[in-house]
């Protein structure tokens, strides 16, 4: 509702459609990556740790990188996603975004261009590209310092050093890993 209401203005704006488990998500993906370049998709996945009072929000049309005040519902600053990596024409900006657990830093992944970007949440304008593998999708956090960015098309998971801004390492995983998570 705060998406919509608040992205919905001035004739511009999404439309948010909620999928729940691999039923829903695998038939919207298939339309989402092999139907029309229209559309923009992202992965929530629910955290129980931050209470913030921030909602970051990637939308399409136009290609842009919104943060939301969540206590007035309020768009408070705009991003364009060509900040973070550029989509190649004809392509939906295949991006995903998570805040770390202590809320200090942004971490966005470039499907397209086998990316992350490593942001400080405060600025998210400055900020440190990387180059992971093939297709990276998914990101989790161990903690404040090491993420995991899951690569789809290559099947390994990069190990990141968030406050470095460095690619530790990376290991295998079958091709085409769809989730991670840290327990």
């Amino acid at each position: 509702q705060i998406w919509a209401e608040s992205l919905g203005k001035k004739g511009l704006g999404t439309t948010p459609v909620r999928a729940l488990g691999t039923v829903d998500q695998h038939s919207q993906v298939q339309l989402y990556l092999g139907g029309p370049a229209d559309k923009l998709f992202t992965v929530l996945i629910q955290e129980t740790g931050g209470q913030g009072t921030r909602l970051y929000v990637m939308a399409q049309r136009p290609q842009q990188f919104h943060v939301i005040d969540t206590t007035t519902d309020e768009v408070v600053e705009i991003v364009p996603l060509s900040v973070f990596a550029p989509t190649p024409e004809g392509r939906n900006p295949q991006k995903r975004v998570q805040v770390s657990p202590d809320g200090s830093h942004l971490l966005i992944t470039s499907f397209d261009t086998g990316e992350i970007a490593i942001a400080a949440l405060a600025d998210p304008h400055h900020q440190t590209r990387l180059t992971v593998e093939k297709g990276p999708m998914g990101i989790t956090f161990a903690n404040a310092a090491t993420a995991y960015v899951m690569n789809h098309d290559q099947g390994t998971v990069s190990i990141v050093d968030v406050p470095g801004r460095r690619i530790t390492g990376s290991f295998a995983t079958e091709k085409g890993p769809e989730t991670l998570a840290v327990y």
